[in-house]
């Protein structure tokens, strides 16, 4: 609560104290009725509950790519910097996820950027002393010799399904928490070949609560309806978390055997588990998700009720609709009792402070990457015979000047711009879809991009110096553009909301398709 331009000193006797009294009754409000921001609300009057906070699925990413208004979240330095603050709080838990390291195989040129981030991910672990990771087979990409250099074996690995991963028991203020970790079975881990997901679960499990495990936490890299599958014929598990590519999930979803949570991936959000009487006998609840998810049962039946009144004018429909309506109003009771877990996502924004010294070793990072992407970058390949090359989109215009001067005005024509903006034209991870004809015969590689920035006429259409050359001979341009050209950098990491049927209509106007 802010005070304007005002001065108490102007109350006497008890206008004073009727302000004061207002402003202690404010506070006091204010400080438990946050907006749902995700953050845990502060408070002075009791002690911070034990909590559990999982990063999933980081894949490699050290800092958000931006590629679109709704991909800001992010960044080691801030995640690393919200963990250690938070870790200060009270009794914390903090366990990572795989993938973390690696998100798939990469062309030559791009091998020693990604293997300086997995170095950069190793070194933040290790110094955030974290409690627990679960390894997959995608920290193997660049070899065990090179995981072995690139993670501490301080780190624990609590893979349940792998001949060295160890289930763990962290004590955790008043409760014993018991975790573990699960891959798909085959899969070849840094810890070994995993065997059946379903048996170590169970026996993690029984072994763990044999040992006074208060809560049980699997921590699974499978695919989602797999996992479900699962937790149908595990039972003594409380929480699922899932990392095989997790949705950004605000509630937990309610599966045969306890809760499934998805906090998302890429580090851009931590998902926080805060208990409550956990020490407790008893099953776990989640009275606030219940909540959520009896609010959304209803908002559904509300939406599907509506559409039939419309077609029907029943008026059976029209008292259920009022009913509904009147049970989505109602003042929700959420039990405070019992052993209970809260779940949220703690959203890296760009406001978060990136502390030290992970912003240091995160600026150090970026400053390398200039000499050494140049210095892998390889030579431009040169153009076969009766091949096309790229000749840039100011020859096109001399043709096409139409579609050239309403491409000016397009978000293609300013992409080069973004990475100046973000300091990235040296990041070997996003020239590629910044640039025309990049890795091509004729195109463009990390530092020669000359009359190639952008998102240019060339991208979309392929290489024009023989359609040029001919004076515009149509066979040798694509005039027909498929969804896959788009996708290629419209991804879901990249642009996950990219709808063709949306998106393309802005590239279209007066000389080019519009």
């Amino acid at each position: 609560m802010r005070l304007t331009r005002f001065s108490v000193r102007t109350w006497r006797g008890a206008g004073y104290a009727l302000l004061l009294g207002a402003l202690v009754v404010c506070i006091g409000s204010c400080s438990h009725s946050p907006k749902h921001t995700g953050q845990t609300p502060s408070t002075h009057t009791e002690p911070m509950p034990p909590r559990l906070l999982i990063v999933s699925s980081l894949i490699g990413y050290v800092e958000p790519c931006g590629c679109t208004i709704d991909l800001h979240l992010g960044g080691l330095a801030r995640l690393s910097g919200t963990i250690e603050r938070e870790k200060a709080k009270g009794p914390t838990a903090v366990l990572f996820l795989g993938p973390y390291l690696f998100e798939k195989s990469v062309k030559a040129h791009r091998v020693p950027q990604e293997e300086s981030k997995a170095r950069l991910i190793g070194r933040c672990l290790e110094k955030l002393e974290v409690d627990g990771v679960v390894n997959t087979q995608n920290e193997l990409i660049r070899g065990a010799d090179f995981f072995k250099t690139a993670l501490s074996d301080t780190v624990p690995d609590i893979t349940a399904n792998t001949p060295q991963g160890t289930p763990k028991i962290i004590r955790l203020g008043d409760i014993q928490l018991g975790v573990f970790g699960l891959v798909p079975e085959g899969d070849m881990t840094p810890t070994g070949q995993a065997t059946s997901p379903t048996i170590a679960a169970q026996a993690a499990s029984a072994k763990l609560r044999a040992d006074g495990a208060d809560i049980v936490v699997s921590l699974a890299s499978i695919p989602r309806r797999a996992l479900k599958n699962i937790s149908k014929s595990v039972t003594g598990v409380d929480l699922w978390i899932l990392g095989d590519h997790p949705r950004e999930e605000s509630t937990a979803h309610a599966v045969p055997n306890g809760y499934l949570i998805e906090a998302g991936d890429r580090g851009r959000n931590i998902g926080q588990i805060m208990f409550f009487n956990g020490a407790s006998k008893g099953p776990l609840k989640d009275p606030v998700g219940d909540h959520a998810r009896r609010q959304k049962r209803l908002q559904s039946q509300l939406r599907m009720s509506r559409v039939m009144f419309e077609r029907t004018q029943a008026p059976s429909l029209q008292a259920k609709i009022k009913k509904i309506e009147s049970e989505l109003t109602e003042r929700p009771h959420v039990s405070n009792v019992g052993k209970r877990f809260e779940y949220t996502l703690i959203p890296m924004d760009p406001a978060l402070k990136r502390a030290a010294p992970y912003n240091h070793w995160v600026d150090e990072y970026k400053g390398s990457l200039k000499a050494l992407n140049l210095a892998h970058a390889g030579q431009i390949q040169p153009v076969k015979e009766n091949q096309s090359g790229y000749i840039g989109g100011a020859q096109c215009a001399d043709c096409h000047p139409d579609a050239a001067e309403f491409w000016s005005n397009t978000r293609h024509a300013k992409a080069w711009k973004t990475l100046e903006d973000a300091d990235k034209t040296y990041d070997a991870e996003c020239v590629s879809c910044h640039v025309t004809g990049w890795q091509r015969p004729g195109g463009s590689i990390l530092g020669q991009v000359t009359d190639l920035t952008n998102v240019q006429c060339e991208v979309c259409h392929g290489p024009g110096s023989r359609h040029a050359d001919l004076g515009g001979d149509p066979e040798y341009i694509s005039t027909q553009v498929p969804v896959t050209v788009c996708t290629g950098c419209h991804n879901e990491h990249h642009s996950p909301k990219f709808d063709d049927r949306v998106y393309r209509p802005k590239i279209l106007g007066p000389g080019h398709g519009g």
